[in-house]
């Protein structure tokens, strides 16, 4: 009698498992000693007699417990052990083989970066303008320097909006001392909608879109109206810890004039970077 006292809460109460539905396991304990409610139930391959996770008990019913499965996997025949939870904790790894979650303390949470971030750049921009009369034509060219703040919104992983404001220029060196020469600043409004090939601050993307010029100063009287232009872009994105650089190219098609029998076809190449932080 002595002895049976003495070893009667070694006593090990198991149970096999004879039911799992997602994360709902039931387990049959025929011995009739159930585990409290809230307690950790061990479950051992029916085969390895390994651990390979452990349930939470929520309800249980005549010889029959009811477990929320916390970590690791179960399935119908495995055993379920009481008493080997008592010295069970959170560090314990289930066997890898039969195991589909990773421990809780081991599982790291994936940071999320900002759907909308903010950049500066610049860019140096060349202008070139197509010139037509019935009989002849020409054209002229010329270099600015742009500077603005931009930011990009992504839709998805892959779509991002690029949206800009700042100086935009517009020179126009004509190489003749009869004819004068254009210097225009304008402040430059652009969107444009860009696809990624790689991840949106890393690797090769291409987009399109519009952008609207409103005019600042300029040499000439009086001066040139506003301007709209369609974009075409492409670049290429480097990772910069946690900010990125956006090295582009944009070709921009201005709006056609007509004045008395000229016609002028403006476009524009602006090769620049913005710095995402």
């Amino acid at each position: 009698m002595f002895w049976l006292l003495t070893i009667a809460p070694l006593l090990v109460t198991a149970g096999t498992v004879t039911k799992i539905s997602e994360k709902r396991v039931i387990v049959e304990f025929n011995n009739g000693s159930l585990p409290p409610l809230k307690a950790k139930v061990v479950i051992l391959d029916q085969e390895t007699h390994k651990e390979i996770g452990y349930i939470e008990i929520v309800r249980v019913k005549d010889t029959r417990a009811l477990g929320v499965l916390k970590e690791g996997s179960a399935k119908p025949g495995d055993t379920a052990d009481i008493a080997a939870s008592s010295a069970m904790d959170d560090r314990r790894e289930p066997a890898k083989a039969n195991s589909n979650a990773a421990p809780p303390n081991n599982r790291k949470e994936k940071k999320r970066g900002s759907r909308l971030v903010y950049g500066a750049g610049a860019g140096f921009v060349n202008t070139q303008m197509m010139i037509k009369t019935a009989n002849n034509s020409g054209s002229l060219a010329g270099n600015g320097f742009a500077l603005k703040g931009a930011v990009e919104y992504s839709l998805t992983p892959t779509w991002i909006i690029f949206g800009s404001i700042g100086l935009h220029p517009l020179v126009m060196d004509s190489g003749d001392s009869n004819v004068n020469s254009i210097n225009t600043n304008y402040l430059g409004t652009e969107g444009i909608a860009r696809y990624a090939f790689g991840k949106r601050n890393e690797g090769l993307w291409v987009g399109g879109g519009a952008g609207y010029y409103l005019t600042m100063s300029s040499n000439l009287s009086p001066k040139p109206t506003n301007e709209f232009g369609i974009i075409g872009s492409a670049g290429y994105n480097i990772k910069l810890s946690s900010s990125y650089f956006s090295l582009k190219g944009d070709f921009i098609l201005l709006q056609s004039k007509k004045i008395d029998d000229y016609t002028y076809q403006p476009y524009q190449f602006a090769i620049g970077g913005v710095y995402f932080f």
